[in-house]
């Protein structure tokens, strides 16, 4: 686990692995906290607009991390920052997704996350 952050209306109490966050300051840390609670806001809407139940969680992959954003209602919430080797499945997944989209579709995918281990160009 890269970091962990609990946060509610006025707080938010965040930790980190060691040398995560080295250099990251408090207003950045506060602007990530701002949009989780944006995404907060959003949950009854998506939920509505997908029509597949609830919405739990939001997951991010990232070329350095997985983020799993776990939605407590009323501004309140979770967030698990994970190195993507840490789940192997939903990273394959990603990739052969990526790779599929770069051949056969007009979409570009210049390159490709760095925990594939291989390089689309």
């Amino acid at each position: 686990m890269r970091a962990v952050a609990h946060y509610d209306h006025n707080s938010a109490d965040i930790r980190t692995a060691d040398g995560v966050g080295d250099g990251v300051t408090d207003d950045h840390v506060q602007e990530i906290i701002d949009d989780l609670r944006l995404q907060d806001v959003s949950q009854t809407r998506q939920e509505s607009l997908f029509d597949v139940g609830s919405l739990y969680c939001t997951i991010r992959a990232f070329d350095d991390a997985l983020v799993v954003h776990f939605i407590q209602g009323d501004a309140r919430g979770t967030m698990i920052s994970l190195e993507p080797s840490t789940a192997p499945g939903l990273t394959e997944f990603i990739y052969d997704v990526l790779g599929i989209l770069h051949e056969h579709s007009e979409q570009e995918i210049n390159r490709a996350p760095q925990w594939t281990g291989s390089k689309q160009d």
